[in-house]
């Protein structure tokens, strides 16, 4: 086992790297993770672990815990505090840190064809709220999710802490192309739900879903493309008394998900 202490070792320097850089993590395919509970998850869920940073005091202490969770193979560097909070994320860091690779996800259109409900984020900019919205969508059993391209990195740190590890396994496709498939929802009998705040927009709590529904949801400032609403069935919005206009998006999409949930038990 390998010891590092100096900042300038070029480990540490990857680290950060890809801590900071959305551009590094998809040149070497790698992300990082911080804590034993998410590090559980990715293991649970096969995601490949390639190296892991922790202190002496965290490897004395969970030294039985760490024989019997990581793989015989695992490369682990024991790294000191200072170490610690210059590649951690957060103000009071753990104290193991794992470096994993990217997995492969689902192809956009088996996952059309495997799946009833799908939710499609489009231009969100808080990675805190994708990160919300993932669990939330994970938790109301939708089948996955579609983001746009200027959505949040999925794998930058907020919104890996944002999901507690609950996106492995869980599957999430990132496109350009977000007009084009919602048009191939359509063909394949999806219907298609525009979140929105228009007067014609219909009360969600009124809605009747069918088999397959794919609900959209915007942008926390804009909302959706009118070019996006344009090729949608249905605007449907969440009933509010007169003086509020809004929610916060993933506290607005966790409503939406739970009122689509209930639609669909009414099905079966």
């Amino acid at each position: 086992m390998k010891i590092i202490s100096s900042k300038m070792n070029l480990n540490i320097k990857n680290l950060s790297k890809l801590n900071n850089s959305r551009k590094e993590r998809s040149i070497q395919k790698l992300f990082i993770i911080e804590g034993l509970k998410i590090i559980k998850e990715a293991i649970i869920n096969n995601i490949e672990l390639q190296d892991i940073f922790l202190t002496k005091k965290f490897l004395d202490e969970k030294e039985y815990e760490l024989k019997h969770l990581l793989p015989n193979n695992a490369k682990m560097s024991i790294i000191n505090f200072e170490l610690l909070n210059k590649i951690s994320c957060t103000q009071t860091p753990q104290e193991i840190i794992a470096v994993c690779k990217i997995p492969n996800h689902i192809n956009i259109d088996d996952l059309i064809f495997s799946s009833n409900n799908l939710l499609l984020i489009s231009q969100l900019q808080d990675p805190g709220n994708l990160g919300t919205i993932i669990r939330t969508s994970n938790a109301l059993g939708i089948d996955g999710i579609i983001l746009s391209k200027d959505c949040p990195d999925i794998y930058s740190s907020k919104v890996l802490r944002s999901t507690m590890g609950c996106m492995f396994g869980f599957n999430i496709v990132v496109s350009e192309y977000i007009s084009e498939i919602i048009e191939k929802c359509k063909n394949n009998k999806f219907k298609v739900y525009a979140s929105s705040l228009s007067d014609t927009a219909i009360d969600i709590t009124k809605v009747i879903f069918t088999k397959k529904n794919l609900i959209i949801v915007g942008n926390e400032g804009k909302g959706i493309s009118q070019e996006i609403i344009n090729i949608c069935d249905i605007q449907i919005k969440i009933p509010m008394i007169k003086n509020m206009d809004s929610l916060n998006v993933s506290i607005a999409t966790g409503i939406l998900l739970w009122e689509l949930k209930k639609g669909v038990l009414k099905l079966k």
